[in-house]
This record gives structure tokens, C-alpha cells and sequence, in this order.
């Protein structure tokens, strides 16, 4: 099926610009888990890794929609390709979200 890429709509949000308006609460009461890692991979490598993150993705999506008396909780993923220079040793590059 391929990448099909929808050009944006000025009038409309983006998929990020929207998950942040809407995750602006659980930043707030701090409750908004997040994490920002870097690899140097192929993209072959990038391609195996994203399959089994929408694997993981596909599960999450089985899960109930609608329960009374639970909350919905979002799941956002992104995998992209920088320009950042290497990193030193773990825990040196101030990488990350709480």
C-alpha cells in the first residue's frame, strides 16, 4: 500500500500539533510519559525496528475503545531521520522526556 502522503490543511492541525493540544492536561498534572532515544542504523534497520513498533501499535489497538468509568489514554509514535551529531555516553546527553 505504500506511504501516502496528504498535503497539510492550514485550517487543520497536524498529527502532533493536535496530540499536543490535546495531551496539554497531562503535561500539566504531569502525568505524560514520553521518551526521546537516538540509534546510528540503516534503514533497513529502521524499517525491521518500525515494524515491530506498529506490531506493538496494532495490540494497542485491539484494546477496549469505550469502558465505562475508564479513561482513554493515547498512544503517540514517531520514528524519523535527524541530523544529530553523535552522542557521548549514556546519560550525558540530556536526551529524553520524563
Amino acid at each position: 500500500m505504500g506511504n501516502v502522503r496528504v498535503p497539510p490543511r492550514p485550517e487543520a492541525p497536524g498529527l502532533f500539533e493536535a496530540a499536543a493540544r490535546e495531551a496539554e492536561d497531562a503535561v500539566r498534572d504531569d502525568d505524560l510519559r514520553g521518551l526521546v532515544r537516538y540509534a546510528w542504523i540503516d534503514d533497513a534497520q529502521a524499517a525491521e525496528f518500525w515494524d515491530r513498533v506498529m506490531a506493538l501499535f496494532a495490540e494497542y489497538s485491539q484494546l477496549p475503545r469505550s469502558v465505562e468509568g475508564r479513561r482513554a489514554h493515547a498512544l503517540l509514535t514517531a520514528m524519523y531521520p535527524t541530523d544529530r551529531a553523535r552522542l557521548g555516553a549514556p546519560g550525558q546527553s540530556g536526551e529524553g522526556l520524563g
